[in-house]
């Protein structure tokens, strides 16, 4: 066999085959400008930044000291080598556009127990902003429940937020 096709032969089989702009993806990239803020419960206000194609970014805002952040990376579809399943950014992008967290978020909604400042997840993406709190007490009177997509949603990226803080950001001092 001559030199230049073993070199190609070896070239598409380390790299697989390429895919057409007509194909369709089997992963998916995260959304532009999503942001969301979890729940404070009284620490130090962390704000997380979703910036394509997947990355995270944790933003903390220290009084007297300046900001600190720290960056990761979630997996794109499944966590190499098998495993644990560790949610990736397809889980992330599925669960944010799921058609109720969408209609949700463009509606500005309050949704939940939103009373306690420091226990409401925020999450905003342009101008859209929306609050969740603490579920609803019994009889929920004005409170509007948390739809299941929404708090499907709320869990995937606080899920991601724990596991990458943990993972990727545990040197950031404490608020």
């Amino acid at each position: 066999m001559n030199r230049p096709l073993l070199l190609l032969l070896l070239l598409l089989v380390a790299c697989g085959p390429s895919r057409s702009a007509n194909e369709p993806r089997t992963c998916q990239d995260l959304g532009e400008g999503f942001v969301f803020i979890p729940p404070t419960k009284g620490k130090t206000e962390e704000r997380v930044t979703l910036t394509p194609p997947r990355g995270f970014r944790i933003d903390r805002g220290l009084t007297g000291k300046g900001p600190v952040h720290c960056e990761s990376e979630l997996y794109p579809c499944e966590k190499e080598g098998g495993g644990k399943h560790v949610l990736t950014a397809a889980d992330v992008s599925t669960a944010l556009q799921h058609p109720e967290v969408r209609l949700v978020l463009s509606q500005g909604a309050q949704l939940g127990d939103t009373s306690n400042a420091a226990e409401n997840f925020i999450l905003s993406h342009g101008n859209e902003k929306l609050v969740v709190g603490k579920p609803c007490p019994t009889p929920a009177g004005m409170c509007r429940e948390v739809p299941p997509p929404v708090k499907h949603a709320m869990e995937v990226l606080l899920n991601v937020y724990e596991h990458h803080r943990k993972l990727s950001c545990g040197a950031l001092p404490e608020g």
